[in-house]
């Protein structure tokens, strides 16, 4: 499975961009806060998911830019003081599930060894866990104390989980390598 489903990858990038419009009209209109920045990044990363190919590395870091933009998003609607916040942070959560769902089908699923399989279903479990960790408790810390450059330290586990994850394919790449050959 060299290349993911076109479809899919349509119907994730004009849902993201539909989304998005909604949540920045939400928080613009009733918060008064204008999120250009977020807005415009979000709509590039659903704009690629429609202009771009298919191919497994660019679809895994667009999923995963898109999921860290709607988190981002799911933050600023905490904030929102509407009767809409629920809804809103419910159809947050339902993207932000089928982008994980998406992210684990395309790494998981296909013609791979099973060894590489659970590697990969391990190490995208272990980001999950290790990514929701970090921003919680980034987040707990910028609440208490506002925006600090100390805050990026809290990237150090996140950083930490990604050289792993990468040193771990690398060893399994050699290691099969080194019995075929």
């Amino acid at each position: 499975m060299n290349a993911f489903p076109v479809k899919t990858t349509v119907f994730f990038g004009l849902s993201s961009a539909l989304l998005t419009a909604v949540l920045y009209t939400a928080i613009l209109l009733w918060n008064g806060e204008a999120l250009f920045y977020w807005m415009t990044l979000s709509f590039l990363s659903a704009a690629s998911f429609l202009l771009t190919s298919p191919r497994r590395k660019r679809v895994n870091a667009l999923l995963i830019m898109q999921i860290i933009l709607f988190l981002y998003g799911w933050f600023s609607l905490l904030f929102l003081d509407h009767f809409s916040r629920l809804a809103l942070s419910i159809l947050v959560w339902i993207f932000i599930g089928f982008g994980v769902f998406l992210l684990y089908r395309l790494n998981v699923a296909g013609r791979k060894e099973k060894e590489l399989k659970r590697i990969h279903a391990f190490y995208i479990t272990a980001g999950l866990l290790v990514g929701a960790v970090t921003l919680f408790v980034a987040f707990s810390f910028w609440i208490m104390a506002g925006p600090s450059i100390i805050l990026v330290l809290f990237l150090i586990p996140f950083l930490l989980w990604a050289v792993l994850y990468k040193i771990r394919l690398s060893a399994w790449e050699k290691k099969k390598g080194s019995r075929i050959g």
